[in-house]
């Protein structure tokens, strides 16, 4: 993982990957057993980063079940 300060800031794409990661253990372990830990290291994030874009686990799933609805269309 490279360091935040030179990392090129996109937090559209993190959002995403945030989600995607998300969708992807949840298919695996189900809804309830998702951790945000889990998926901030899934997707190569801190905690702290991923609630900078979720400021809770049910923000987090409201965004997966909005995903997974675009992605079915």
């Amino acid at each position: 993982m490279t360091s935040a300060y030179t990392r090129k800031k996109q937090p559209d794409i993190v959002r995403q990957d945030l989600v995607r990661n998300a969708i992807a253990l949840a298919a695996r372990q189900g809804v309830s057993a998702l951790s945000l830990q889990q998926v901030s290291a899934a997707a190569g994030v801190t905690k702290g980063g991923l609630l900078h874009h979720f400021p809770s686990k049910q923000a987090l799933v409201d965004a997966v079940y909005q995903g997974a609805g675009e992605v079915a269309k």
